[in-house]
């Protein structure tokens, strides 16, 4: 079933045909055109599964076979063909048990029409359904530890290094004085690079330390600037660049789960930089996960000096205003809808996310096991923003390397020395952290207008023209104010113009007069309606002098 006379190859100008079967302990589905297989696909089903309907063990092979086919058919109009008859009218449904929506929804985004066939007509997927397989018994309990899927043969990379010409002749022109870089040293035979080994650039062993420091769970997923620091921190080979740039462009989970790098818009407010470490920090949650070791949300942070959040409801709540207030900490929140005032955060919940992702989308609830292994990563990785590692800034040191190509350890330094280049570290990191922040602005300033208001007219009154009582028995006073026409004079109230301006207290007594004239005083007077009019009530002027 492959050889070459039997598996056809894909043309993308016809129709592709799935025929999906499931048996009681397996499933099974063939891609084909014109009658002629493409691709097989087989796998097995746990205890659990295989207790499940026949019906929805049918629906289960066909999300799976179209799931592993997705680049054929994603884009395109396919057929299915499957010998369980009610699936024929699985997408006229109208309503649908929680069990198989979760089953749907993986075929969102897919155009498919699906087809009966009978059983004895679909021999191929009902083959492979039906393959045993033996039962694999796994132990209940956990390594605690930290381990490498793969590891990099180290002699054998030496046997390379020592059979490449090229790099046997620059290592006897280092050894004779005689090469101009001098970046390049021999250490144990071995040509170096600023510290790192050089390998030939025809090694065999460079598609696998691709490999381990970018898809490995140590390495991420991460772009092509990290991955290139991660691996020039132990190796060092020619155009290198080039091979991470094309390794990274072809990864297939990278360019499903990465997210998008736009800019974003908007005059921003830059936080203070912090002059010392966990003096300021920022906390969010991340919520929405499914339920994994019994937790379905993430939180890190420590109580340090000030703490910017988001203005979630459980920041806001009486609880955490009162443990802040306890342990002295200052809680800033970001402006509403504007998550670039707690960018930082957002970036790290975002790259966290990612991560989860690239390494559990297959089985969800399987996330908290990875949650150590991202940790580890991020802290691990170069930022740009304080151009090193957060392992570095905290501990003052590179992190230790899981991939050891030295067996020499490093010399103990004295306490001084430590202090003085931490301070460095430091110092160079609030550098970073200054760039880091002005180019953010300068980027999102771009897009943005700045707009200056003029300061709002403090109006003052001019004179206090006449005085009444409104309907309530409040007395009112008919204001002249500075530098406005007369039309806009306005009656306001005598309490609130004490208020803002108590000098007029002398002008408002009305029985003495003011200061300047005597004023007149209007009374609104209700007049005795008779009974037939009870209804309507005038009401009139008076003058009073």
């Amino acid at each position: 079933m492959m050889t070459a006379s039997v598996l056809a190859l894909p043309n993308f100008s016809e129709v592709f045909v799935v025929e999906s079967d499931a048996s009681g302990y397996g499933i099974g589905a063939v891609l084909m055109q014109q009658q002629r297989p493409i691709a097989y696909f087989s796998s097995g089903l746990t205890e659990r599964e295989q207790v499940k309907p026949i019906y929805e063990r049918e629906l289960m092979a066909i999300v799976l076979a179209i799931q592993k086919w997705r680049h054929y058919l994603l884009g395109r109009r396919f057929v299915v063909h499957t010998d369980q008859k009610s699936l024929k009218f699985l997408l006229e449904q109208r309503e649908v048990s929680i069990e198989y929506q979760k089953w749907l929804i993986k075929l969102l985004g897919f155009e498919f029409d699906i087809i009966y066939k009978p059983g004895v007509e679909n021999k191929a997927a009902d083959g492979l359904s039906r393959i045993v397989r033996d039962q694999e018994h796994y132990s209940s309990k956990e390594l605690m530890s930290l381990t490498v899927h793969a590891t990099l043969e180290l002699q054998d990379i030496f046997k390379e290094i020592a059979e490449d010409k090229q790099l046997e002749d620059q290592i006897q022109r280092v050894n004779d004085g005689k090469e101009e870089k001098r970046e390049y040293t021999v250490v144990d035979g071995r040509l170096m690079c600023h510290g790192r080994l050089v390998i030939p650039r025809s090694s065999s062993h460079i598609p696998m330390i691709l490999r381990e420091f970018h898809s490995g769970v140590v390495g991420g997923h991460y772009r092509v600037l990290k991955t290139m620091k991660r691996i020039q921190s132990h190796f060092y080979c020619r155009k290198m660049v080039k091979d991470i740039q094309k390794y990274v462009s072809e990864c297939d989970i990278f360019q499903r789960h990465k997210y998008s790098t736009l800019r974003p818009a908007g005059l921003l407010q830059p936080l203070p930089i912090p002059n010392k470490i966990w003096e300021d920090i920022s906390m969010d949650f991340i919520e929405g996960l499914p339920v994994s070791k019994g937790v379905n949300v993430i939180l890190a942070t420590r109580l340090s000096g000030s703490i910017v959040s988001d203005r979630d409801r459980i920041f806001l709540s009486s609880f955490w205003t009162e443990l802040f207030r306890q342990a002295g900490t200052h809680l800033k929140f970001s402006t509403a809808f504007h998550p670039q005032s707690d960018g930082q955060i957002e970036v790290l919940n975002r790259c966290l996310e990612t991560y989860l992702r690239c390494f559990a989308s297959s089985q969800p609830k399987s996330w908290a096991k990875f949650l150590n292994w991202a940790e580890l990563s991020y802290n691990t990785n170069f930022h740009t923003t304080i151009g090193t590692t957060p392992f570095q800034v905290v501990y003052g040191r590179e992190a230790p390397s899981l991939l050891k190509f030295e067996e020499k350890s490093t010399a103990n330094f004295d306490l001084e020395v430590m202090l003085k280049e931490r301070d460095e570290v430091l110092g160079a990191i609030k550098f970073h952290l200054e760039m880091a922040q002005a180019r953010m602005k300068d980027n999102a300033d771009k897009h943005r207008r700045e707009l200056e208001f003029e300061k709002a007219l403090l109006l003052e009154p001019e004179a206090l023209l006449e005085t009444r009582y409104d309907m309530g028995g409040h007395l009112e006073g008919l204001v002249q104010w500075k530098g406005l026409p007369e039309h806009e004079k306005t009656w306001v109230r005598a309490s609130d113009l004490l208020k803002e301006f108590p000098e007029l207290e002398d002008k408002l007594l009305v029985d003495e007069g003011g200061i300047l004239r005597p004023l007149n005083r209007y009374i609104r007077r209700r007049k005795k309606a008779s009974p037939a009019t009870t209804s309507d009530v005038d009401t009139s002027l008076e003058l009073e002098e």
